[in-house]
């Protein structure tokens, strides 16, 4: 199991109060890893995508421009609002849920692509398990599903100088092994642990990354 912190579940009123700092508080641009896991999927029939924690929208938006189907999930209310007006006044089909992740049923074979960028990080630990577990349901034949969140490494497990101003939101940590355990049913494309310096959101800041690709191989 993961690194866990002690602390109660948190709650999309919690991330309101960053988000409303600063509208679209991760700026406009799609994750940088997000590239590398849209040429991963290749050109799937269908292109149905699922975003989980997909805040104000940056790469639900992304991928909509690219022709996916987009459902994009997030528990924080004004992040959801802010999304569904701007598809709205964009003309793109993005549908928007608000709800907590723990909380929402995904549909067995119902995606081509899933997203989830530093989202198992928040939820309480007895979801965990049963959540990965309905992400990889989730994804039809040859779907891929993208995970990002952060490592026992990254300064905000620790409290120590440089971390996000999101870090005392963050839970669970997990090593490049504990994600690959969580998803047994997929075949693994790749999981790496990485450092970066993030400069979309507060003051520049370094993250400790674990970046995992896996791959439905079922017919």
């Amino acid at each position: 199991m993961p690194t866990a912190k002690s602390r109660e579940q948190v709650t999309g009123r919690e991330f309101d109060d960053l988000y409303n700092a600063d509208i679209p508080h991760f700026g406009p641009r799609p994750s940088p890893w997000l590239e590398d896991v849209v040429e991963a999927t290749g050109r799937p029939h269908r292109r149905r995508c699922l975003d989980l924690g997909c805040g104000h929208g940056r790469n639900a938006f992304y991928l909509a421009g690219l022709g996916f189907e987009v459902t994009a999930v997030d528990s924080s209310p004004l992040a959801t609002g802010f999304l569904k007006k701007t598809a709205s006044d964009a003309g793109l089909p993005i549908r928007v849920v608000c709800d907590e992740i723990q909380n929402i049923e995904i549909e067995p074979a119902g995606a081509d692509l899933i997203v989830a960028v530093t989202v198992l990080g928040s939820i309480p630990p007895p979801h965990i398990r049963r959540l990965a577990d309905s992400l990889a349901r989730g994804l039809g034949p040859g779907g891929i599903l993208a995970v990002e969140d952060f490592s026992p490494q990254d300064p905000g497990a620790s409290g120590t100088t440089g971390a996000s101003e999101f870090a005392h939101l963050v839970s669970n940590y997990f090593s490049a092994e504990d994600m690959q355990r969580l998803f047994p049913r997929l075949e693994k494309i790749t999981c790496t642990e990485q450092r970066v310096i993030d400069a979309t959101h507060g003051n520049p800041h370094r993250h400790v990354l674990v970046r995992y690709m896996g791959k439905n191989v079922d017919a």
